[in-house]
This record gives C-alpha cells, sequence and structure tokens, in this order.
C-alpha cells in the first residue's frame, strides 16, 4: 500500500539479504489496507537469486494494540487525552521548548459551580454538558494543540511553541466559546470557567 515503504525493504534486502519482521501496510483484494509482518532472505538456487519470504497478517493484532493504546490515553467520556497523556504531553512538551528555545504554556481550567448542573439536572446531563465543553475547548485551539481532561470538571490545555501573549488571547477565546454556549440542547443551562496560564520557561 506504500510505495515508499516497499522500496525501503526491497533496498534493505539487496544491501543486507536477509529482513526480519518489518511491518508494513499492505492492501488486500478487498481494497482494504491491512497490516504485514515480513521476514525474508536472498538465498542463492542454481546459481541464481532467489527470497524466500514469509508473510503473516498481524492486522488484528495492531487494532487491538492501537485500541489498548486508545484506552490508556482517552478520557473515556469526552475522547480528550486523559491526566496521564497530558502528564506525558506536557514533558515531552518543556523538555523539547528547552531544548530549541521555544516557548510553550499550559492553561489550567475549572469550570465554576459545575456541581449544580449535577443536582439540578443529574449526572447523566452533567457528563452531555462535559462532551459539549469539550468541543467547545477543542473548537478554540490549533490542531496542533493538545486539550486533555484532568478529572472532574477540570481541563488543561497544552500550547506548543506560544508564548503568554498567545496563551492569553487563547484563553479569553475560551473563556468567551464557554460563556456563550446554551448547554442541553438550549435548556438554560450556562458555565462559565477559570483559567489560569502558566509559561515555559518564565514561569520555571
Amino acid at each position: 500500500a506504500d510505495p515508499a515503504r516497499r522500496d525501503e525493504m526491497t533496498s534493505i534486502l539487496r544491501d543486507r539479504g536477509v529482513l526480519r519482521h518489518w511491518e508494513i501496510p499492505f492492501r488486500k483484494r478487498s481494497g482494504e489496507i491491512g497490516d504485514l509482518d515480513v521476514s525474508a532472505t536472498v538465498v542463492t538456487v542454481n546459481h541464481e537469486p532467489c527470497l524466500i519470504s514469509l508473510a503473516s497478517d498481524i492486522t488484528e493484532r495492531k487494532k487491538s494494540e492501537r485500541e489498548i493504546n486508545r484506552l490508556a490515553t482517552t478520557d473515556t467520556l469526552t475522547g480528550l487525552a486523559n491526566r496521564a497523556h497530558f502528564s506525558d504531553i506536557a514533558s515531552k512538551e518543556i523538555a523539547r521548548a528547552n531544548r530549541f528555545g521555544l516557548p510553550v504554556c499550559v492553561l489550567m481550567l475549572d469550570l465554576d459551580h459545575f456541581k449544580q448542573v449535577n443536582d439540578r439536572h443529574g449526572h447523566l446531563a452533567g457528563s452531555r454538558v462535559l462532551k459539549e465543553v469539550a468541543q467547545v475547548l477543542k473548537d478554540c485551539v490549533r490542531d496542533c494543540d493538545v486539550v486533555s481532561r484532568y478529572g472532574g470538571d477540570e481541563f488543561v490545555v497544552v500550547l506548543a511553541g506560544a508564548g503568554s501573549n498567545e496563551a492569553l488571547r487563547v484563553a479569553e477565546r475560551i473563556r468567551a466559546g464557554v460563556a456563550g454556549r446554551c448547554y442541553l440542547n438550549n435548556e438554560g443551562v450556562r458555565l462559565s470557567v477559570c483559567i489560569g496560564v502558566a509559561s515555559a520557561p518564565e514561569h520555571g
């Protein structure tokens, strides 16, 4: 399915004569793209170079691995990155910022009086509101930024390559976006949000 990967594989076989457990995408007769594990060895038979190869369809295994990884890094309610994944992303972004002298900002968000939503409308309604808030947050940031649910009604946004001024603009956009929406299919539920901003390397 990927000519570049195929060319890379054949190049390794020409140079080394052997290939072990090379994972490549392949196109099935149905047109579906799957995953293949290929091992191959170049041998000489009657003075002619030949290729002995073993290919295993590992599509289902790779699907399972991706699903396990998704569950380990994703908040099941909102579909956002979870707290553990946020910590990993933040650490990597801060390390990258330190290495290349780039800014990185983190926004910490806490919904105001969210408990009242649960008390008045029930916890199922509260969960629906959190999902709607998650969508508002995603709509307010760039594709390269990461929004995660930190827990409860707390969210965190990592703004890669953004300085304090840009972070404040994003924070204001989020504040207005959250406040400007009527939740639960316009049932009159309004929210506001508190946002803290921290910038590296300014704030450590």
